[in-house]
């Protein structure tokens, strides 16, 4: 075995060691203080809760307080991106990405280009409109919704909610209004399969 081989060996168990001490450790440590408040352990609950509902499609994250500590207010994220195109008076066809965020009270839409720039435009002052046609098992749904910054909120969250709970294929046709850009996008079909057990975690 060359010199090289071994090298790599060593190398890798003592960072894959490092990474097992520390995950270790942060769970010791938020064990043992949940002991002391006589509290479940959330590090060891949560870590079980994501490695049991393992999905290419979506993923279970947490909300954080100002302390930047873990809540019980959990919230389901797309992991895989949504491809689709976005047109202006002075870009035809780009491609783009679009993904969600959903919790109980709101589903809020990202759109980023190539650069991964946010192509979502809006402030709290001058909130953008958008008009968004939803097409899923053949019947269309119209929204209108806003933007006051990154994300775009769907202004009808349990009818989107109760699409995204049939599981299947869904398309997308979105329209900005604002005095200042013109953009339309088009998200091509993309699959929902696996979103009910992610949202019965956060019920």
């Amino acid at each position: 075995m060359n010199k090289k081989l071994i090298t790599f060996f060593i190398t890798f168990i003592a960072v894959f060691s490092s990474l097992s001490a520390n995950a270790y450790e942060d769970g010791y440590l938020a064990g043992y203080q949940d002991a002391l408040l006589r509290k479940e352990n959330k590090f060891e609950n949560r870590q079980k809760e994501r490695s049991s509902i393992n999905s290419d499609i979506w993923e279970l994250k947490y909300y954080v307080n100002e302390f930047q500590e873990s809540t019980d207010n959990g919230y389901i994220m797309s992991k895989q991106k949504f491809y689709g195109t976005y047109s202006s008076s002075y870009i035809d066809d780009e491609d783009c990405t679009a993904g969600f965020q959903i919790d109980k009270d709101s589903v809020a839409l990202t759109l980023f280009d190539n650069d991964n720039d946010n192509l979502a435009t809006g402030t709290k002052s001058f909130p953008t409109t958008y008009k968004i046609a939803l097409k899923c098992d053949d019947k269309i749904y119209n929204f209108v919704c806003s933007s006051c910054g990154e994300k775009i909120y769907f202004n009808k969250p349990k009818t989107m909610i109760n699409i995204f709970q049939l599981e299947k294929p869904i398309k997308m046709s979105i329209v900005e209004y604002n005095d200042y850009s013109d953009k339309t996008f088009f998200i091509r079909e993309f699959d929902t399969t696996g979103f009910n057990r992610f949202w019965n975690k956060i019920q």
